[in-house]
């Protein structure tokens, strides 16, 4: 009985890959990765500036 229960369970479980793998070569193939541009495409954000430098400081009270 020792023997038994384990043998059952990996014999399940070689039944359970082997359908998965038939499930596999049933399925169509997927469908071909779309053709790559050559024309550059236009950055999401525009290009960096330089920055603005921040006003001057004013004396308090003027």
């Amino acid at each position: 009985m020792r023997i038994a229960r384990p043998l059952a369970v990996f014999g399940l479980l070689a039944l359970g890959l082997a359908a998965c793998k038939d499930e596999k070569k049933d399925a169509p193939p997927p469908p071909p990765p779309p053709p790559a541009t050559t024309a550059p495409t236009q950055p999401s954000a525009p290009p960096a500036t330089a920055p603005t430098p921040p006003p001057a400081n004013k004396p308090a009270g003027q």
